[in-house]
């Protein structure tokens, strides 16, 4: 009935994708943020300090947040920091993730703490 033409399947991306998404916006060149209120609001909700702890703290032991901090560190070596407001969520997401013993082992062989 509608012409043999299938409809394209709309993809809804997980809460672990929109995440990765925000952070690699805050990796794009130029970005400015004007108040930190929900970089402050994302740290809580990721420290578990809500009532969907199991859920927030997942995000934590996936290695791509790893990934990102060392690209981060990768990308401001060469270009510059970014807005403090960036600096100061990143150092708080490392801190977070290197919490589990496991983390932390994982950020000291990538030289994370040397740079």
């Amino acid at each position: 009935m509608n012409g043999g033409v299938k409809k394209p399947e709309l993809r809804e991306d997980n809460d672990e994708d929109q995440l990765y998404r925000v952070l690699r916006m805050f990796l794009e060149p130029g970005i400015r943020i004007s108040n930190d209120v929900y970089l402050e609001m994302l740290i809580t909700h990721l420290s578990g300090k809500n009532k969907n702890a199991s859920d927030c703290t997942r995000f934590l032991k996936s290695p791509k947040i790893l990934n990102w901090i060392d690209r981060a560190l990768d990308q401001w070596s060469t270009k510059g920091l970014p807005d403090h407001h960036i600096v100061g969520f990143t150092l708080r997401l490392l801190t977070l993730y290197i919490e589990d013993p496991k983390n932390f082992t994982s950020a000291r062989e990538k030289l994370i703490f040397d740079r």
